[in-house]
């Protein structure tokens, strides 16, 4: 299924998502994988009952939790984001997802405090992007601030330096479709840059980032209300998936709703 996002057949890869769900049930990495692809195509109503099922299943593993966090907080049920996202700090795992809930809800300086705090993961549980030396302590903390500041506070200069570095990585990183400049890219509502990342190459370290886009806040809600959204989603194969396996929460209506 995985496979599929990378050929732009997300259309497919739910369809083999569908058929693993109805043999194993029971197992929670397929009902995990089944809920993920929904969300990423922003059904995510329909994805919460398999991501609930997984989580429950295997508890301990952090990144469900992610998952789980994310489905939330596109349903606006920020309470329940924000406890998801402890949780999978708790369980070890990188903690930017409960900043950007935090600073949905307006927590905007514990948001910038959660988001620097993950600088002390690089390199252990953040590993540098491939191809790239880890950095030092003294660029770590001036890049984590930079970063921190650019998605968790109200600040438009900060927002506008941070993305600006962002497309400077595109352009001069190994790989220019890490999840080090995506992800950050969606939760800035960097439109231009998050749509040019998934038309060239949408790869399993960053299709993860894609269940960020049905985020109804702001600026994440940019990218979605971008003029050029639809045109991109139809390249990557969502369109189709939408017009097989039902379309967004968002966007109930199909291509010519409100």
């Amino acid at each position: 299924g995985i496979h599929e996002w990378t050929r732009r057949n997300p259309a497919g890869a739910l369809d083999f998502a569908f058929e693993a769900y109805a043999r194993e049930p029971r197992n929670a990495d397929v009902a995990l994988r089944l809920g993920s692809f929904l969300l990423y195509i922003g059904r995510t109503r329909a994805a919460l009952p398999f991501i609930e099922a997984g989580v429950e299943q295997d508890p301990a593993y952090g990144r469900n939790y992610v998952i789980l966090a994310s489905a939330h907080f596109n349903l606006g049920d920020m309470e329940a984001a924000l406890a998801a996202g402890q949780r999978m700090i708790d369980l070890g795992m990188p903690g930017m997802w409960l900043a950007v809930i935090e600073a949905a809800i307006g927590e905007r300086e514990k948001a910038a405090e959660t988001y620097y705090a993950q600088r002390m993961l690089m390199n252990t549980v953040i590993l540098p992007p491939a191809g790239t030396e880890p950095m030092s302590d003294a660029v770590r903390d001036a890049y984590w601030g930079i970063a921190a500041k650019g998605v968790c506070s109200d600040d438009a200069g900060a927002r506008t330096a941070y993305c600006a570095m962002l497309d400077g990585l595109h352009q001069t990183m190994p790989d220019p479709h890490d999840p080090t400049i995506a992800f950050p890219a969606i939760w800035m509502g960097h439109a231009e840059l998050v749509m040019k990342i998934y038309r060239e190459c949408i790869h399993p370290a960053n299709m993860f980032g894609l269940m960020n886009l049905w985020a109804d806040v702001e600026p994440i809600r940019q990218i979605r209300l971008h003029p050029g959204f639809m045109d991109f989603a139809e390249d990557i194969g969502l369109v189709e998936a939408w017009n097989r396996h039902g379309w967004p929460d968002l966007m109930p209506e199909g291509p010519h709703g409100a």
